[in-house]
C-alpha cells in the first residue's frame, strides 16, 4: 500500500483547469495576439510570469492539454474579461513594487540600480 501511495506521487503533476494562474496564462496567450506592438512586452512579461509561477511548481506537466481542458469547460468572455482584470491588476501592483524598490535603492545610492 505504501508502496502504491510513493508510485502515485511521482506521476507527473496536473494543473487544475481552474489554477488561477493557468487562467492568467490563458488570458495573456489570448491578448498578445490581439495587442498592437506598444503593449506587447508587458502581454508577453505577464505570460511568461505566470508561466513561470505553473512551471516552478508544477514542472513537466501537459499545458497545452490543461489550456484545453480550461477552454472546452466552458471559459467564456465573462470568465475572460474578469481574469484579465485580476491578472492585469495583479501585475501592475507587482510592477509598481518593484519601481518603489527601484526608487529606495536610488535614493539610498544616490544612483539608479
Amino acid at each position: 500500500m505504501l508502496f502504491a501511495a510513493l508510485a502515485m506521487s511521482t506521476v507527473s503533476p496536473t494543473v487544475s483547469t481552474f489554477d488561477p494562474d493557468l487562467r492568467c496564462v490563458a488570458v495573456f496567450s489570448y491578448a498578445e495576439t490581439k495587442v498592437d506592438a506598444s503593449a506587447q512586452a508587458g502581454i508577453t512579461a505577464g505570460l511568461m510570469y505566470y508561466y513561470g509561477r505553473l512551471d516552478g511548481r508544477h514542472p513537466g506537466y501537459d499545458m497545452e492539454g490543461e489550456m484545453r481542458k480550461l477552454t472546452s469547460a466552458g471559459y467564456d468572455a465573462q470568465s475572460v474579461q474578469a481574469d484579465l482584470q485580476r491578472c492585469g491588476g495583479d501585475m501592475q501592483r507587482k510592477g509598481e513594487y518593484l519601481q518603489q524598490i527601484g526608487r529606495a535603492l536610488e535614493g539610498k545610492t544616490g544612483t539608479a540600480p
